[in-house]
């Protein structure tokens, strides 16, 4: 679908005709040609009625597909400070301030569990939440769907048992809730237990609408090396809080991504991945690394990974494999 077609299907908002109920009554109240026998007419109140009823279910269709459509989105309040706290515990803090705020509570087995607030943009979607009594953490069974059903796929999360509160990231939320915005839904089974204990059974039920914030392109860096192996940037974008790149990396190492090195010492230090990557700002912050996928097979390893950024200006992203080499490059956002 070309993207001025997208466009124009972001920006429908159904308009209705002032004539179309007119048209509708007298088209109902037309003789049909060729009719002899007497006809039972429907009362007027019922007729108008049923005009209504097609209006109503047309645009609240539309409005549950595309909730983009719907004022109840546009007037969301965007939450700040209420979620700091849980942000900084998942070290997102950098989200501040993008999250639209929601209210969705759901009780069962004692526990209640509520949605606080939502973030999406196209490669992650992030809903922070508050469980009560706060011993328990949403990671045991749950679903998040959105408004066609379809499955998104949980990728990380953090849960502090002091407060309750709950952060989720989830995959990006695929076309055309890109666009549109996103009507979703979590369903929860059970809820994981602190501290070793035993899980919880249960039946929680939580949805909320969002946005799904554009991304914009920037310049792809040029390409580096890694030993035999050269790292091609193929697209990088980002959003007013993140910054996401893709990656092609071709040669010996395009199979050995996933290589771990280092020894194992009990509560010390476990291996770790020999590839690897991160930005930093020109203070030489290191951002946080929001989400990632390695994709190997035949041909060159497709990789993604993402980052929450705080403000504009230059970050130096650096690409290592261990005993092989490393190289950085500079992307600016502006």
């Amino acid at each position: 679908m070309s993207s001025s077609l997208e466009d124009r299907l972001a920006d429908l908002d159904l308009p209705l005709p002032d004539t179309l109920v007119p048209r509708v009554l007298a088209r109902l109240a037309e003789p049909v040609a060729g009719r002899t026998h007497p006809v039972r007419r429907r009362p007027r109140w019922a007729t108008v009625a049923l005009a209504v009823v097609v209006l109503i279910v047309a645009v609240g269709g539309a409005t549950f597909y595309a909730p983009r459509f719907a004022q109840a989105l546009a007037d969301a309040p965007i939450v700040g400070t209420a979620v700091g706290p849980a942000l900084r515990s998942a070290g997102l803090a950098g989200l501040q301030g993008r999250f639209t705020a929601l209210d969705s509570r759901s009780t069962s087995s004692g526990y209640t569990v509520r949605l606080v607030a939502g973030y999406a943009d196209k490669n992650q979607t992030v809903l922070v939440f508050s469980v009560d009594p706060p011993d328990h953490m949403l990671f045991g069974q749950t679903e998040l769907t959105d408004q066609f059903g379809r499955a998104i796929a949980i990728s990380d999360g953090v849960s502090d048992a002091r407060t309750g509160y709950n952060v989720l990231i989830f995959d990006g939320l695929p076309w055309p809730d890109s666009f549109l915005g996103a009507r979703l839904r979590l369903h929860a089974s059970t809820l994981g237990a602190a501290a070793g204990g035993l899980a919880l059974a249960g039946d929680w039920m939580l949805q909320g609408t969002i946005p799904v914030e554009s991304s914009r392109p920037l310049p792809p860096p040029a390409a580096g090396r890694l030993g035999d192996s050269t790292v091609r940037f193929t697209r990088v974008e980002a959003t007013s809080a993140t910054v996401s790149i893709y990656m092609e990396i071709s040669g010996p190492l395009a199979g050995q991504l996933d290589r771990t090195v280092g020894p194992t010492i009990p509560t010390v230090a476990k291996p770790h991945l020999a590839f690897s990557y991160e930005l930093v700002d020109a203070g030489d912050r290191v951002a946080t690394h929001l989400n990632g996928t390695n994709s190997t097979g035949i041909g060159p390893a497709q990789v993604w990974a993402g980052w929450v950024i705080t403000h504009p200006g230059d970050y130096r992203l650096r690409i290592a494999y261990e005993g092989v080499g490393s190289f950085e490059r500079t992307i600016t956002v502006p």
